[in-house]
């Protein structure tokens, strides 16, 4: 291999289950301008996650409820060698409102969290959380322990709209998709059919080549047998080298699915790739080539996150590349119309590589949005720095694909003073559409994030 991508992706997967180090405002690690909070949010801009004084660590997703102004987010205590084993973190979902307070109506404790236990014991991680039609809750994420790695189920919980449990649900109210897959998984993306069904877009999380999988589930948490033969259907867009999938999105009102990552070339680096299916999982042969879309193929690229411009009329594409010259790693934008070919309105129809800082040498976007009352402009989050010493950043950049050097004090990017967004990235829009919330943590604790865009 002429890079490292892979080991980067996988390490950076390992990232959202450590606590983040702790720096206050005054001693920023990060050499970029400070963004600035919405501090009509919550205290000066932040939602500290720290209830009752049950530590977190991290915020790690945020959804906002159907026809309302509140929001859920789902929050752990990360794993930290100091804990006895076997041990029992603190993981749960709050409930906000626009403002950043606490709604206490919701749960038992009347301090707007419920818990979320994916086992007796060890350490439960939810990753997503889902609103059901019918006001439910699906929490999905993973069950594993600090003393074996390899320790690791992939699971999902249901709740009800005021975060009970629904024991109906799998078993007990949890249900184990590894043991239903029978396979060691990661999973990296979940979404819900307007029927109900369940699909999770996972990768194999044990020794030998890398290999993907789409699991379609019942709504009541049993294989759909009439996808794909079984209920698994294996993604391969490179038998040869291995297909690793980065997430899932359910696209044009809910009838196609949407995944996008990486696989090894026969050249010896990682091509980043787009697919497009109907909710039977066949490729859909008006997107690419047969269903596919590889982005610069002749370029080292992990694509890790695809989404849809809020016109609905682009993809943009968030990820990094692998400067071949430096030896360093970029972070990736770009912007394709949506049969995937590139938009040549942006950037010559080219993504834009973006090194943060002359000393970065670790850089990447994990999400992108357009701002609709901003002529297009594109707003970024992702992390930069070294291997050692890493920061979250945010940047903007107009329509064009050219960096917006009016966003942060002079600059197109720049970093939260005192905090830091969650590795794998979840970002929502505000009540106010210039103000993003991003998961993440700040003063020692897991915290929703009002950043002004």
């Amino acid at each position: 291999m002429e890079s490292t991508l892979n080991s980067r992706h996988l390490a950076l997967e390992e990232q959202a289950f450590k606590a983040p180090i702790q720096r206050n405002s005054s001693d920023r690690a990060s050499p970029l301008n400070p963004l600035q909070y919405d501090e009509t949010f919550g205290r000066d801009g932040k939602l500290l996650i720290n209830m009752g004084g049950r530590r977190t660590s991290w915020v790690s997703s945020i959804v906002q409820l159907r026809n309302s102004s509140k929001y859920l987010a789902t929050y752990y205590e990360a794993l930290a060698p100091g804990n006895p084993d076997p041990y029992i973190n603190n993981a749960g979902v709050a409930r906000f409102d626009s403002s950043g307070n606490i709604d206490t109506s919701f749960g038992a404790r009347a301090d707007g969290t419920v818990d979320i236990r994916f086992g007796a014991t060890d350490y439960s991680f939810p990753q997503q959380i889902i609103e059901l039609e019918n006001g439910q809750l699906l929490v999905i994420g993973e069950h594993r322990r600090l003393s074996n790695t390899q320790f690791l189920h992939v699971t999902m919980t249901r709740l009800a709209s005021d975060g009970s449990l629904d024991t109906s649900f799998g078993n007990d109210g949890v249900l184990n998709i590894t043991s239903l897959a029978n396979r060691a998984i990661r999973t990296v993306g979940t979404v819900v059919l307007p029927d109900g069904k369940i699909i999770m877009a996972a990768t194999i999380a044990e020794e030998g080549p890398i290999r993907s999988f789409l699991i379609k589930l019942t709504p009541d948490g049993r294989l759909d047998e009439s996808f794909a033969g079984q209920g698994i259907l294996e993604l391969q867009r490179s038998p040869a080298t291995g297909t690793y999938l980065s997430g899932l999105k359910l696209v044009e009102e809910r009838t196609r699915l949407f995944t996008y990552g990486y696989y090894g070339s026969a050249a010896g680096h990682e091509v980043g790739f787009m697919t497009r299916l109907d909710t039977d999982g066949n490729f859909d042969t008006n997107f690419g080539q047969s269903g596919f879309v590889d982005l610069e193929p002749n370029e080292p690229i992990l694509i890790r996150d695809v989404s849809i411009s809020s016109d609905e009329a682009h993809l943009l594409v968030t990820g990094l590349h692998f400067n071949r010259e430096l030896r360093i790693e970029e972070s990736l934008l770009a912007r394709c119309l949506t049969n995937g070919k590139p938009d040549k309105r942006f950037n010559q129809g080219k993504p834009v590589y973006l090194r943060f800082h002359p000393t970065s040498t670790y850089d990447l976007w994990n999400d992108a949005r357009t701002l609709m009352d901003e002529a297009g402009k594109i707003v970024v989050f992702g992390s930069g720095g070294t291997p050692t010493d890493s920061w979250s950043v945010a940047g903007r950049f107009h329509s064009t694909g050219k960096p917006d050097t009016s966003f942060a004090e002079g600059s197109s990017v720049g970093s939260p003073p005192g905090a830091s967004f969650f590795p794998r990235g979840s970002y929502v829009e505000g009540s106010n559409p210039r103000t993003i919330l991003c998961a993440g943590a700040a003063e020692g604790s897991g915290a929703v994030l009002a950043i002004k865009v």
